[in-house]
């Protein structure tokens, strides 16, 4: 028997409501995150080391993601 841990951090209503992080490394990485606020995916520079889990590499995934719980 298996078992999967779900907390509140890891439902897609929690990550789409996370500001983007940029991360402490000094990488130029675009991605994209989704702006409860505006209600759209935006996009901003991530550092490449770790961020959090609202950050899509596309705008697409971004919005298959997020845009509908909103």
């Amino acid at each position: 028997m298996h078992f999967v841990v779900i907390d509140a951090q890891s439902s897609p209503a929690a990550i789409c409501n996370l500001p983007p992080t940029l991360g402490p490394c000094r990488g130029h990485i675009n991605r994209y995150y989704y702006n409860p606020k505006e209600r759209e995916c935006l996009i901003f520079v991530y550092g490449g080391c770790p961020g959090n889990a609202n950050m899509f590499e596309t705008k697409e995934k971004c919005k298959k993601t997020c845009e509908k719980l909103f």
